[in-house]
């Protein structure tokens, strides 16, 4: 995928690694990441945003964002749009807070960094998207 991260220089790799915090995940089209999930907010990270990203088809039966022991606070995840995925992001996880996204298929081309979405509805999400 591509599109904007801002990230800490510090991942997790552990529950008692360094933690991740203040993170943003906006307009990158991920598709076809099946393990286990397009995006995972895990143990303490806090205060990481994920939208505008178009997400498709995660691992079976996984939601498009999903939420590993999750500690932390002030995660969102709001307007995005997710195709073939059980549901946007896991729900009723402390920690975690689910807002609006739109589950409609992107109808995806290309590949690699020409992957983009035909579905006009679409515009407005993943690395190609029109502000």
């Amino acid at each position: 995928s591509s599109g904007s991260c801002t990230c800490s220089p510090k991942s997790p790799a552990s529950a008692t690694g360094s933690w991740v915090t203040n993170v943003t995940i906006r307009h990158n089209t991920m598709n076809n990441n099946l393990g286990p999930s397009n995006v995972q907010i895990a143990w303490q990270s806090s205060n990481t945003d994920v939208y505008g990203n178009i997400m498709v088809k995660p691992g079976a039966n996984r939601s498009a964002v999903t939420a590993f022991q999750l500690t932390g606070t002030g995660n969102q995840v709001h307007d995005n749009l997710y195709w073939d995925a059980v549901r946007a992001a896991d729900t009723g996880v402390s920690g975690l807070t689910v807002g609006t996204n739109l589950n409609t298929n992107p109808q995806l081309t290309g590949t690699g960094p020409d992957l983009h979405a035909t579905n006009p509805t679409a515009t407005h999400y993943g690395h190609t998207a029109t502000q």
